[in-house]
């Protein structure tokens, strides 16, 4: 018994936004990493350069840090 062409279709279209919508939940994880790594290599320099990263993120959140020179190490706890 063949199938009713509109239902064939209906599954096609179906099945193609399913997989859109996977598509762009991906990018949306990769960009959100990306935003991520970015923030920790600003923090990275940050801390090597004793300065300050101040972070804007898309999701409006933001991050600021200062880091003071680093010294000789004399006081360090452990």
């Amino acid at each position: 018994m063949p199938a009713d062409p509109w239902v064939m279709a209906a599954t096609v279209v179906v099945q193609g936004l399913g997989i859109l919508a996977l598509w762009l939940r991906l990018r949306w994880q990769i960009r959100q990493e990306q935003v991520r790594a970015e923030a920790v290599v600003n923090l990275a320099e940050a801390m090597r350069n004793g300065g300050e990263a101040d972070e804007r993120r898309p999701d409006g959140s933001r991050l600021k840090l200062s880091v003071n020179g680093v010294g000789d190490g004399g006081d360090r706890r452990g």
